[in-house]
Parts: structure tokens; C-alpha cells; sequence
């Protein structure tokens, strides 16, 4: 699948195209091929791709993936280290710490604020930016995604942490 807007969609691919080179050596395989893209020392990588029987080349250029998370939820993320669990008050030795939010964005919509921790996403644990990247590239503009967050209340001179769901469209 080629996610339209995605990088590899401006570069031109198409579904059923095969990578058989990135930046001149060999790919083995999707999986290699991806390897050897994130691998560029460039924020872009040329790419040997067959399709209908012969070969051309494309340039693809990479968006950072904290980028990718603020361009499709208006989030900017940091991941949450023991220094910053401790600095929040937290127990969580994984997850996500919301740094901004876009106010005019799908996260905003949702009243996301700075100082949350996401904890997972669509069902599963997020301990990275990786993992919150590769969900959030499989979502088309419009489809829902399920967060997992850790928000903290302060109640007078206590704070509970509770932890809640919240659904937004990505763009």
C-alpha cells in the first residue's frame, strides 16, 4: 500500500513496484529495502525500483518521524525517560510525554494537553516514537486512532493519574 501524501507516494511509487536498490546496494526483500532507506545519511535515499518489466530510479525524501506525528495529529512528542517520569510524578518507565500540542489540530480537537503520556495506541503499548510513527503511517487522512494516555489531575495539594482513551481522525 501506498499511503497518499506519504514520501514514497511523492517519489512516484506505486503498488506492485519492486525496490531492488537503494542508493546503490542490493535490497533483499521489503523489510531490507526499508532498512537501508532509514540507514541514508541524507534526508533522502534514490531508489532502483522494477515495474512492468524494467527499471527506473526514484528519489525519495524522508520526513523525521517526529514530523509524520505532528503532521497527522498536531502532537510533538518526547519519549518518556526515568528523569522525566520522576519530573512528572510518574511510575510509567515507557511511553510517549506530549511536549505541544497544535491547537488547530485533530490532538487539539481532543483537548490533548502538554505533560500527558501516551501509553498506547489502537491496543498496543507504546514505549517509542517508532511505534507511534508506524501506526500513525498506516492511517489514512480521516480514519480514527485509539491513544491510550496517562493524565494527571491535581486536586488541591494531591494529583491522581488516571488513564483514559481518546479517539481523533488523523489528517
Amino acid at each position: 500500500v501506498v499511503q497518499p501524501g506519504s514520501p514514497a507516494d511523492k517519489a512516484g511509487l506505486r503498488v506492485g513496484d519492486r525496490v531492488v536498490q537503494v542508493n546503490g546496494k542490493a535490497a533483499r526483500g521489503a523489510l531490507h529495502a526499508a532498512e537501508l532507506v532509514s540507514a541514508s545519511e541524507r534526508n533522502e535515499a534514490t531508489l532502483s525500483v522494477e515495474r512492468a518489466g524494467g527499471r527506473r530510479a526514484v528519489v525519495v525524501r524522508l520526513v523525521p518521524l517526529a514530523e509524520m506525528v505532528r503532521s497527522k495529529t498536531g502532537l510533538t512528542v518526547q519519549e518518556l525517560t526515568p528523569e522525566l517520569a520522576g519530573s512528572l510524578g510518574l511510575r510509567a518507565r515507557s511511553g510517549l510525554v506530549v511536549a505541544e500540542v497544535d491547537r488547530d489540530s485533530p490532538a487539539g480537537g481532543a483537548r490533548l494537553q502538554a505533560g500527558q503520556v501516551i501509553t498506547g495506541i489502537e491496543g498496543e503499548g507504546t514505549p517509542d516514537l517508532l511505534s507511534l510513527a508506524s501506526v500513525l503511517g498506516r492511517k489514512a487522512a480521516g480514519e480514527q486512532v485509539t491513544l491510550v494516555l496517562l493524565v494527571t489531575r491535581q486536586r488541591g495539594m494531591f494529583s491522581a493519574v488516571s488513564e483514559a482513551q481518546v479517539r481523533l481522525r488523523v489528517r
